[in-house]
């Protein structure tokens, strides 16, 4: 099937800021358990990065002036979504068009093609 994931996609790789949430505190719990003494040292960054990721693009540095919302971009296949929709970007193409599938060098023409007429870096 190669990449395809017929019931949910498992990737974290640019998650919902929810699902950096339960991250955080799944790893905060094992940490507790492993080695309790140590916990107040690792009891904010689950609050700090939520901070920072509700802050959106600005807390990552270069924030919308190095992407704009409605910015389009291309990505290697559809494994983005979360992402592009937290941070308002629009995926214009896909390097792989079907998971698991190379790219022809057809559709690479075509893409590299649509990327300079839309001046997409």
């Amino acid at each position: 099937m190669g990449d395809v994931h017929p019931v949910r996609q498992p990737r974290t790789t640019g998650s919902t800021t929810e699902n950096g949430r339960v991250i955080a505190r799944s790893i905060r719990a094992r940490l507790a358990k492993l080695d309790p003494g140590r916990l107040g040292r690792v009891r904010g960054e689950p609050r700090r990065l939520r901070d920072e990721a509700d802050r959106g693009p600005e807390a990552l540095g270069g924030g919308p002036r190095a992407l704009d919302a409605g910015t389009e971009v291309v990505t290697y296949h559809n494994s983005w979504p979360n992402f592009l929709k937290r941070f308002k970007l629009v995926a214009a193409g896909y390097v792989e068009p079907k998971p698991g599938v190379p790219p022809s060098p057809a559709h690479t023409i075509e893409l590299i093609d649509m990327m300079r007429a839309k001046k997409i870096r």
